[in-house]
């Protein structure tokens, strides 16, 4: 005996979660979230495959356990949708032959993005800005590089926001964040960016354009020249024309 949809819609009318002009949800309308909700699963799960897949190609497992990741963080589907792109970071990086890497310790949600000596890392945990987890976990590879030294070190939050622009443009170009969407716009008109008097645009942004350009928008050029950078550090002001404050 086959249901009617009235039949299957009336247990379904959760009006203090899901609101529509009648009240309740339709079968078609629960039948699309229920969709929704598998399709993201089955994102997460071929994500979580993909970094096992990495972590075992270089060797290597995961130095930071989900324990020591947002611990505090009430809501699982977030603190794992981070977690992934986190450990995307740390494939990444350690790929890149980062030196004396100062490796993580502890990330924990806060009201700002900061990166501490010691490996904690706060951020801001917001669905539409993960990669700022890139940009926080890269910092650890520029403290214990070659290039961390004397003026090179104005350069810092550049090559964090270039190794974030490349882990976003790879993982999220089909759903690009706020972030992302300005990265691109600046890349389209660096020049106007060298009139910018903001800080944020002068120490964060510009940097970011002009490594980006230098290496030709390729991820495989960046990473031959941060490894060439390790074993003969540039003057990286002298390099791109410009001395970030």
């Amino acid at each position: 005996m086959s249901r009617s949809n009235s039949f299957i819609a009336g247990p379904l009318c959760f009006a203090a979660t899901l609101v529509i002009t009648s009240g309740c949800v339709s079968a078609k309308k629960y039948e699309a979230l229920e969709a929704d909700l598998g399709k993201a699963q089955g994102e997460l799960s071929a994500a979580r495959g993909e970094i096992i897949t990495l972590l075992g190609a270089h060797g290597c497992a995961p130095r930071l356990p989900l324990s020591a990741f947002l611990p505090e963080w009430p809501d699982p589907a977030i603190r794992d949708a981070f977690y992934t792109a986190f450990q995307r970071a740390e494939v990444a990086i350690d790929a890149l032959r980062p030196g004396d890497r100062i490796r993580p310790t502890l990330v924990r949600g806060s009201g700002v993005a900061l990166w501490h000596v010691s490996g904690v890392i706060e951020i801001p945990v917001q669905s539409d800005d993960i990669g700022v987890v890139y940009h926080e976990a890269f910092h650890g590879a520029f403290h214990g590089s070659a290039l961390h030294r004397g003026d090179n070190e104005r350069w810092g939050e550049g090559l964090c926001d270039t190794f974030r622009y490349f882990m976003e443009e790879r993982y999220h170009s089909t759903t690009p964040s706020p972030w992302l969407v300005q990265a691109r716009k600046a890349l389209a008109e660096p020049d106007v960016l060298r009139s910018d008097s903001e800080t944020v645009i002068r120490r964060y942004v510009l940097p970011m354009v002009l490594i980006v350009k230098h290496v030709d928008t390729d991820y495989a050029t960046f990473a031959a020249s941060w490894r060439r950078w390790q074993d003969e550090p540039p003057d990286l002001s002298k390099l791109f024309g410009y001395t970030p404050p």
